[in-house]
């Protein structure tokens, strides 16, 4: 009876404060009676009673479990956005279902939400207060990390469900800071921080533990980072589907200061939860990267929602020396985020999202590929050798199925984000594929991407391809692919081409942009193999030969071609070694 039931977010008053002086009153038994004065058996039942309360507020707080933990949010939130009535968009059988049964759906889901948020709030102040006994605390801190989660992601699910019934755009902000102003969403961070901690001091205190491990089989590293994973999902998808299906219009109208923590809020409840799991725990098996990987997907689906924090960055070295460690378990993380994180080219690259393709219009998608894409220069390497391309370590060639693992996903999505509008993201794609054909230059999926990735780059020279990683990606090539290969010879080919192109535009920036190109062919005569050096030497003088032929007179030619001798010289000539 003193659950509140009204439709408003901020308005679920919970019994959070009676059930937690409850569970403290129960808990509190003191310390057992000496020998001889009052009854250890009463003490121990006091203390049966206590785990009792405990185990009961926590299925309270953890229902609905297994992995449908975000359901009652999106119960919840439909309530909200529909102000307490069904949601007359859901289909055509809603229109058969009378208005009792329509109320009475509403307030089960506002009933069932009170009901989970006071649990879970209780348990969090008898978890401060030290009243939890030991053999229930990983049930105690599972349900808090649940409730938790899900109360800081009630905002994004509201901001979806306002979408989806086009509520008003002032309503609906409105709504979206009811829940960030509500106990658990407000104190998110903090909290998960405090159970951070428990756990970093149980796993220090027990030894190592996997998943099962324990009488309760819940206290894992393994559980505590699925749960930030579920987390980052969750409100990734959100946000998606709220882009999507929102106008244009609807967003501009929402108050900026109340969205924007229904999507930071998450962001830094993960991150401190994050930064208590040992990401490759020495307790943890060789053969599991389970919680590493888990803490890179919630990172990468977050990202569009970062706010500046230290713990970001020290979070974010933690997973790059993981990565990028001399040992099998780094190899089998770097081969697992390759294969599993990055987003599928067809199924989510290339669909269609609000009017646009979803790799160039998706700002969550877009955010996920740049981080994971700034993550390659550490998972590359692993992939070359017989522990990361072969988990049984048996493969002599490595790194030839190291280069397949990454033409799967991660070279489709650095070809697609060479194109991308957001120039970091551009320059993040460079970078990876510079790390790619360090790595992977002799491998033949390496060999067949390449002038796929040169052409494309080459288009959009100098206006989108930023010089600098593309020169180096050109000079990676020349140095580190197989002896003999022409690939050099064809990037030559195509800049001294794409050279004569700029040179007919005409403008100072396009003259500029072609003598780099030019430079470039000069300095690959010093890289390439000697097989290969009379074919590169005669596209470096048609290159050259070729400047100043858009020039509108003869003089303008002439000092085209000094300009492109110059660099010949510095560039060509001067770079060779002195044999």
């Amino acid at each position: 009876t003193s659950l509140n039931l009204g439709p408003r977010p901020d308005e679920c008053r919970s019994a959070a404060a009676y059930v937690a002086a409850g569970l403290q009153l129960a808990t509190r038994r003191g310390a057992p009676p000496p020998p001889g004065r009052g009854s250890p058996d009463a003490w121990h039942r006091v203390g049966d009673v206590s785990a009792d309360a405990v185990r009961a507020c926590v299925a309270l707080a953890s229902c609905p479990a297994g992995g449908r933990c975000f359901e009652l949010v999106d119960d919840v939130a439909e309530t909200w956005a529909n102000e307490g009535h069904a949601n007359p968009t859901e289909g055509a059988d809603v229109e058969t279902r009378t208005k009792a049964d329509a109320a009475r759906a509403a307030n089960s889901a506002l009933g069932r939400w009170s009901i989970a948020t006071s649990c879970a709030l209780a348990l969090v102040r008898c978890q401060a207060s030290g009243a939890i006994p030991p053999d229930v605390e990983w049930d105690a801190l599972e349900a808090i990390s649940v409730g938790t989660n899900r109360s800081c992601a009630a905002g994004a699910f509201a901001l979806l469900a306002s979408a989806r019934a086009r509520s008003d755009p002032g309503r609906a902000s409105a709504r979206v800071a009811a829940c960030a102003r509500a106990p658990l969403a407000k104190r998110a961070p903090a909290i998960a921080t405090l159970v951070a901690e428990r756990v970093a001091e149980l796993h220090a205190l027990r030894g190592g533990f996997g998943a099962g491990s324990g009488k309760t089989g819940v206290g894992s590293i393994h559980s505590f980072a699925a749960r930030a994973r579920e987390l980052a999902v969750a409100v990734h998808d959100a946000f998606r589907g709220f882009k999507s299906i929102a106008p244009t219009t609807w967003q501009r109208s929402l108050d900026a200061s109340a969205t924007h923590p229904a999507f930071q809020g998450p962001f830094l409840a993960a991150l401190a939860l994050l930064r208590g799991v040992p990401l490759l725990s020495p307790g943890v098996s060789a053969d599991d990267v389970s919680p590493a990987l888990a803490a890179i997907d919630a990172l990468a689906r977050l990202e569009f929602a970062r706010t500046p924090d230290p713990r970001y960055a020290t979070l974010l070295r933690d997973v790059a020396n993981a990565l990028a460690s001399d040992d099998a378990r780094s190899a089998r993380l770097a081969r697992a985020t390759c294969e599993s994180l990055f987003p599928d080219p067809v199924a989510e690259l290339d669909a269609i999202c609000g009017g646009g393709v979803a790799w160039s219009d998706d700002d969550a998608l877009g955010s996920r590929a740049h981080l994971l894409l700034r993550l390659v220069p550490y998972a590359a390497p692993r992939l070359a050798g017989p522990g990361g391309a072969d988990p049984g370590g048996a493969d002599p060639g490595g790194a030839e199925e190291g280069a397949s693992v990454l033409a799967d996903r991660v070279m489709p999505c650095v070809e697609r984000c060479l194109a991308h509008g957001r120039d970091a993201l551009v320059r993040a794609a460079h970078v990876a594929a510079v790390a790619i054909f360090r790595s992977h230059g002799r491998s033949r999926a390496t060999q067949r991407w390449f002038p796929s990735y040169l052409n494309r780059s080459l288009e959009m020279f100098p206006h989108r391809t930023p010089a600098e990683p593309f020169v180096a990606a050109i000079g990676t090539v020349a140095m580190y692919g197989e002896l003999g290969s022409r690939l050099p010879c064809l990037a030559a080919a195509g800049a001294a081409d794409r050279a004569a192109a700029l040179d007919r535009v005409g403008d100072a920036s396009s003259m500029d942009a072609a003598s780099s190109l030019r430079r470039l062919v000069f300095g690959l005569l010093a890289l390439v193999d000697h097989a290969v050096v009379p074919e590169m030497r005669a596209i470096a003088e048609s290159a050259m030969m070729s400047a100043g032929r858009g020039g509108r007179d003869a003089g303008e030619v002439k000092a085209a071609r000094a300009r492109a001798y110059d660099d010949l010289v510095a560039g060509g000539v001067l770079a060779c070694s002195d044999y």
